[in-house]
C-alpha cells in the first residue's frame, strides 16, 4: 500500500461505503447463488490506486460490515475470502494497464480478478452451502460474472481516460 495519508484512508472508507451500497442495496438477486451487483468495482479501484493491501482491506471490511449490518443471512467468513482476493489481484497488472490504457486490458484485469474469487471460490462455497451441483452453479454464474466484469472494466476505463478524473486519480 502506498504511504498512508489521511486522504488515502478517507478514500478507502469511501470505497468501503460504496462497495456496501452497491453490494447490499443496489443489487438484484435472482437466486441464492446469483447476485448482480457492481460491488467489487470500488475494491478493484482501491487496489489499482493504493495497492493490493488497500484493495484487500477495502474488500474484507466492506464484506464484513455489509454482512453484519444489511445481510439477512449474516456473515460467512468463507465468502469474505472472495472480495479479499478481488482486492489483491488488479494491482499486479497496474503497470501493464498504464502503458496504453486500452479497454481490453481493463476487461482482462477485472476478469482475472473475478475468476479465482467470484467465479471459482464463491461458486464452490455457495454450491457447498446450498447443496447445489458445483458445475451447474458455475455454469449459471459465469455469464453473470463476465457481464459484471465487462461493465466494471468499462467504468474504470472511462474514469482513467477522463482528464479531470485522471488528474485526481493519479494513475
Amino acid at each position: 500500500m502506498k504511504k498512508r495519508t489521511t486522504e488515502t484512508i478517507v478514500l478507502m472508507g469511501v470505497f468501503v461505503a460504496l462497495s456496501i451500497v452497491l453490494t447490499r442495496i443496489l443489487v438484484y438477486n435472482p437466486t441464492n447463488s446469483i447476485r448482480i451487483t457492481l460491488g467489487s468495482f470500488p475494491i478493484v479501484l482501491a487496489s489499482l490506486l493504493f495497492g493490493p493491501i488497500a484493495g484487500m482491506m477495502v474488500g474484507g471490511v466492506a464484506d464484513v460490515l455489509g454482512c453484519i449490518t444489511l445481510s439477512p443471512q449474516g456473515w460467512d467468513p468463507f465468502l469474505t475470502i472472495s472480495p479479499i482476493i478481488t482486492g489483491a489481484i488488479p494491482w499486479l497488472f497496474k503497470k501493464w494497464i498504464i502503458k496504453d490504457k486500452k479497454l481490453y486490458k481493463y476487461i482482462i484485469v477485472v476478469l482475472i480478478a473475478h475468476i479465482p474469487s467470484s467465479m471459482i471460490w464463491t461458486t464452490y462455497w455457495l454450491s457447498y452451502k446450498y447443496g447445489l451441483p458445483f458445475l451447474f452453479t458455475l455454469s449459471t454464474r459465469i455469464p453473470v460474472n463476465i457481464g459484471i466484469s465487462i461493465i466494471e472494466a468499462f467504468i474504470l476505463y472511462l474514469m482513467f481516460k477522463s482528464k479531470p478524473l485522471s488528474k485526481f486519480l493519479k494513475f
